[in-house]
């Protein structure tokens, strides 16, 4: 029997910095008119340079800086009790970053206010931060012990009003009372 009930889906943008996305546009720019200004320069100084290495300069810095300055989405599915993380990037290609089981989670909370500092506390082995921006509303964060180990892994991540449903069905011990408190 097929039940949507238990699905829920969530995509966020990673939010960037005026600088970075000033640097988006500019650093291409500057790949390209910098090896011409530098033949320029080196042709008055008599060294000959070849044209045909000067746009390869051109493309392959291009091409590298546009890599770069990709745009990053966050995609979370929560099938059941497992929570998939993947990650879209330039809105074309998709890449799966892993899976985490909410039942086994210790402690899910927010990533704010007095919770923010407790995860900031803890030592953990493995930080995954899978969310589009530490101060945004809608951040959570999970910690997940290992039992044979004892490393504690925490992932950081953004989660809808169903998803934190969904979590709650799955993990009443680990989710604290959001939102409230």
């Amino acid at each position: 029997m097929n039940d949507f009930t238990n699905i829920a889906e969530y995509a966020v943008t990673k939010q960037r910095s005026r600088l970075f996305n000033v640097m988006k546009y500019a650093v291409p720019i500057l790949f390209c008119v910098f090896p011409i200004i530098a033949a320029l320069i080196f042709g008055g100084f008599g060294y000959i340079t070849s044209p045909i290495v000067l746009v390869e300069i051109s493309i392959v810095s291009t091409i590298y800086s546009a890599y770069y300055f990709r745009r990053i989405d966050y995609d979370y599915r929560m099938v059941g009790s497992e929570l998939y993380f993947s990650v879209i990037y330039n809105r074309k290609k998709r890449k799966e970053l892993g899976s985490v089981d909410v039942s086994k989670l210790e402690k899910i909370a927010p990533y704010t206010g007095k919770y923010y500092d407790e995860a900031l506390s803890g030592s953990y082995t493995k930080v995954y931060d899978f969310s589009s921006a530490p101060d945004a509303p809608d951040v959570f964060y999970g910690v997940e012990k290992d039992d044979e180990s004892g490393e504690m892994t925490m992932y950081i991540f953004n989660a809808s009003d169903k998803m934190l449903k969904l979590i709650r069905t799955y993990n009443r011990r680990a989710i604290i009372n959001y939102p409230n408190e």
